[in-house]
């Protein structure tokens, strides 16, 4: 074959097995090869953009960030202050900044306000991150990938690895029960008849406003929590992709200000200290010499760890009424062309103040109930045995039984048979809770069984000083979820 023809073929197998790659990522979309996703993530975007349709022509503040703004920012308050509707789009702290160009680019009008308080992790960032290409790929089509350009979509394409596409696409064809694709319309009735009546109660401790907060109803829970800046110089990534949505914001007549997320004050990062002041002084130098400018005191935002909840950028109800009073006294300002420069003792000192007035709010609650958990676990483990003796079998569920559940069958006897006899009574998880989500839970096919505490407050603690008790098919990189006893056969259960 001549060199020529060659290289004409080539090509041509070149392109051909390229549009084939592109038709297996579409096959694949909407699938979950790790089978564990849920729903609500798609569900909780479409209540958002029901709020954006809702306000319709109206002036609008939009938030956006991870998840230290639909957690920490109570946005009913900034909307009394200004007189302006409010839409938290905030929701997860791997979302790509490009995300969040997609997501402004068809609802800015002359005179919105953008409000950005980036966790750290945005300006370090080098590319996009696997979590975030392996989200869009299970919940984000319609959301994301099909609003992309031509040139982010090949980017996006690209920047996925390859395996991660025939995963998707074996679970197609397999049909493996991987993320259950709920249509637009079908959410878009969940969600008018969610906010029919305003805020939706998800269960006793957490709430979701129709403006897009969360408000989470509990307190301290052991969590590690770190230093906050890794390095002063931010990366080229995060300017290429911070420009594009600040020239978007301004060629729509709309006003940026880009602002510092929740910290938890703490040995790892207190404002007081000047070891972390510098920290912030010399971050805020890098960003001016890249022509991007951060409002308000980072002081504002460094919460005591009475008010954090789960990770080092989540706030109790509490401590979200901290960190919103403080934003309104920078945002005031600023909306009023005023100078919102003010030094980290006065800051810290306003902290100081609404710490002060919310701190006996916070009820006096155990940081973890392992001990109890642990001892109430064993001996249920220790009464199954000895039912196995008699019977040469474990009880047998329906599902995930407990006392209450949402996976099986809910009863005061939620292991069959096995009280009086081998125990006195089935103990109840210490949190007394009726939310299905957090009970003691039992399955069984008669020859395993799995026995765990479903997401108990405690769990990260627990991982660290006891990871054999933990249950793996519960938890991922940054939480678990449960833990527990099994027998060999149920550990992927």
């Amino acid at each position: 074959m001549k060199p020529k023809h060659f290289l004409s073929f080539l090509a041509i197998f070149l392109i051909l097995f390229f549009l084939f790659y592109i038709g297996l990522f579409y096959y694949q979309l909407n699938t979950n090869p790790n089978t564990t996703h849920l729903s609500f993530t798609k569900k909780f975007y479409k209540l958002k953009d029901n709020r954006i349709k809702e306000i319709g022509d109206n002036n609008k503040i939009i938030i956006l960030s991870g998840s230290n703004s639909h957690l920490s920012i109570n946005s009913e308050l900034i909307e009394k202050r200004f007189n302006l509707s409010v839409v938290n789009l905030a929701y997860w702290i791997d979302n790509d900044l490009n995300f969040y160009y997609y997501q402004l680019k068809d609802i800015l009008k002359p005179g919105d306000i953008v409000i950005m308080p980036l966790e750290f992790p945005y300006y370090y960032r080098e590319s996009m991150t696997k979590n975030f290409m392996n989200e869009m790929m299970i919940w984000g089509e319609e959301i994301y990938i099909n609003k992309l350009s031509y040139y982010d979509l090949l980017t996006f394409i690209i920047s996925v690895e390859p395996k991660r596409i025939l995963d998707g696409v074996f679970t197609r064809i397999h049909n493996k029960k991987g993320y259950k694709t709920i249509s637009y319309q079908e959410i878009d009735k969940i969600s008018k008849k969610l906010f029919k009546d305003g805020n939706i109660e998800i269960n006793k401790e957490t709430i979701i406003t129709k403006r897009g907060d969360i408000i989470i109803d509990s307190y301290y829970q052991d969590t590690k929590l770190t230093g906050y800046i890794k390095k002063q110089k931010v990366s080229d990534y995060f300017l290429q992709k911070f420009h594009k949505i600040e020239d978007l914001i301004s060629k729509n007549g709309a006003k940026l200000i880009l602002t510092y997320p929740v910290t938890i004050r703490s040995e790892k990062f207190d404002l007081n200290k000047k070891k972390f002041q510098n920290q912030i002084d010399d971050f805020e130098k890098n960003l001016r010499n890249n022509n991007i400018k951060i409002s308000c005191n980072a002081g504002l935002s460094n919460i005591d760890r009475l008010f954090c909840f789960n990770s080092p950028n989540h706030l109790t109800k509490y401590g979200r009424e901290i960190r919103t009073k403080n934003l309104l006294s920078c945002l005031d300002k600023i909306i009023n062309n005023n100078d919102n420069n003010i030094s980290f003792t006065e800051a810290l000192k306003m902290t100081k103040v609404l710490e002060i007035e919310y701190k006996d709010s916070v009820k006096p609650t155990p940081i973890h109930y392992y001990k109890t958990r642990y001892k109430d676990l064993l001996n249920i483990k220790d009464a199954l045995h000895k039912y196995y003796l008699d019977h040469g079998s474990y009880p047998k569920s329906k599902g995930f039984d407990g006392l209450y559940t949402n996976w099986g069958m809910q009863s005061k006897h939620w292991i069959k048979n096995l009280s009086p006899k081998y125990i006195h009574e089935l103990p109840r998880d210490p949190r007394n809770t009726t939310n299905p989500g957090n009970q003691y839970l039992y399955k069984s096919n008669g020859k395993d069984y799995k026995l765990i505490s479903h997401h108990p407050e405690d769990c990260n603690l627990v991982r660290k000083e006891k990871p054999d008790f933990i249950d793996k098919k519960r938890q991922n990189y940054r939480h678990c979820n449960a833990y527990g006893f099994w027998t060999r056969g149920a550990i992927k259960w």
